[in-house]
């Protein structure tokens, strides 16, 4: 919402930062909206790593950036990558 952080700083969890301390300022937020996708179908496979290659493939097609790489100070680019 209009005069709250944008959220690739208040939402997104990336770079070094802890996920107790992450989750902990999201909870700290007065609101927010997600939005979920799931596959068309699951996913299977007998061998664990085949299943992440699929798996990785399959979320990479579907990812929206929150925010462009330009978009971010400098100092953050490094830590988002």
């Amino acid at each position: 919402p209009a005069g709250e952080p944008p959220a690739h700083l208040a939402v997104c969890w990336w770079g070094d930062m802890t996920f107790p301390d992450h989750f902990f300022n999201v909870l700290q937020l007065p609101r927010f909206e997600a939005l979920l996708t799931f596959g068309d179908a699951a996913v299977r496979a007998t061998d664990r790593k085949l299943l992440a290659r699929r798996l990785h493939r399959l979320i990479a097609q579907q990812f929206h950036p929150v925010v462009r790489p330009e978009e971010l100070p400098a100092a953050s680019q490094q830590s988002a990558t």
